[in-house]
């Protein structure tokens, strides 16, 4: 462990830690199913947010399996009358550091060779 590792660390720690406690709310706000459907949103957050970053496009096949994953969630949970602004606010960030949690991961591993897959995993558990 050094003050380097832990520097490096720092913004994983965060956005895990944030993700965890919306996802918690967000829980705590909405019923099961629609809580399924809004994170299933994640998924497309991430594959938008590497697009960005990476400027990585995904196969035709990998957007239409996105895309009717989310439909078929969002399917399922239409019998779910119930809306909850906070709940759902919540739950959106969640997907939202869902997936910068992915795609910081994704950078930290190719940008600092200081750290590997098994050291992330360790020091985020163990500060997060």
């Amino acid at each position: 462990m050094s003050w380097e590792v832990l520097r490096v660390m720092a913004p994983l720690v965060i956005i895990s830690l944030i993700n965890v406690v919306s996802g918690l709310g967000g829980t705590q706000k909405i019923s099961l199913p629609m809580f399924t459907a809004l994170r299933r949103f994640s998924i497309l957050m991430t594959m938008l947010l590497e697009a960005y970053v990476f400027g990585t496009s995904p196969s035709s096949a990998v957007k239409m399996s996105v895309f009717l994953m989310i439909f078929g969630a969002l399917v399922a949970a239409l019998s779910d009358l119930t809306f909850d602004t906070v709940g759902y606010s919540m739950i959106f960030l969640s997907d939202l550091f869902t997936a910068l949690n992915g795609v910081v991961m994704k950078r930290m591993l190719t940008a600092c060779p200081a750290v590997n897959k098994m050291a992330v995993l360790f020091y985020n558990s163990l500060f997060g």
